[in-house]
């Protein structure tokens, strides 16, 4: 080796091949600057460079969709307890009101009632659910029952209505019952609400009210009637 003579290279080449460079560890950090490669292989991400990136993009595409599907998941889960805890505050605050409160949903039929109806009924909650409160109405009171509790539907109007409900011992009690529409956050009709309070005794007492007044009338009339007799027999006198 040492009687190989020292040669000194033209500076003012312009490419080298990249082979040698990597046949003698040469690294490319050590080529001039402004000199080009020739004869590069191409590397693995260069060679396979569409694949790797669509790869690299599907695999993003499904981390993003299942990230989405998970926090919908969560919120779902979320919105579930949330309505859970709703439901189990409003069935709470229902049970422990002093009336009988029902509850309906969009298809009219009935969904819940609160354990001072249960009681009053004496029948299950799955008896008296859908449309099988019905069969506590006195026949004479329910149509029209049913007609009023209809006709405020179209309109999502309040109503007020006086029945006959049958009570667990058998005995039929009038009852008043009201009911308010519920309203979603965007105005969407989620049914009704009502409540019944019993009103047997103050309609007896009316109804004994105004017998006192039919005849206190009579009484009344029968004492003109005998006034004029007695004045008509003094006059002919």
């Amino acid at each position: 080796p040492e009687d190989i003579p020292i040669t000194t290279i033209d500076p003012s080449f312009d490419w080298l091949d990249w082979r040698q460079l990597d046949r003698w560890n040469i690294s490319e950090a050590s080529v001039p600057a402004g000199v080009t490669l020739r004869f590069r292989e191409p590397g693995l991400f260069e060679q396979y460079r569409g694949y790797i990136l669509s790869t690299l993009a599907l695999v993003l595409l499904q981390t993003l969709l299942i990230a989405g599907l998970l926090i919908q998941r969560r919120n779902k889960r979320r919105a579930e307890r949330s309505l859970r805890e709703s439901e189990e505050r409003f069935r709470v605050m229902a049970d422990t009101a002093p009336v009988m409160v029902w509850r309906s949903g969009p298809d009219q039929r009935c969904d819940f009632f609160n354990k001072p109806w249960l009681e009053f009924r004496g029948r299950r909650l799955q008896d008296e659910m859908g449309e099988g409160w019905t069969e506590g109405v006195h026949p004479d009171d329910l149509h029209r029952c049913l007609a009023t509790y209809t006709a405020a539907w179209p309109g999502r109007e309040s109503f007020r209505m006086e029945y006959r409900l049958q009570r667990a011992d058998g005995e039929y009690r009038w009852v008043l019952d009201t009911g308010v529409p519920r309203l979603a956050s965007d105005g969407a009709l989620l049914g009704y609400i009502g409540s019944c309070i019993d009103m047997t005794e103050r309609r007896q007492a009316e109804e004994a009210v105004r017998a006192n007044a039919g005849a206190l009338r009579q009484s009344h009339a029968a004492i003109e009637d005998l006034a004029g007799r007695l004045i008509t027999a003094q006059e002919a006198e």
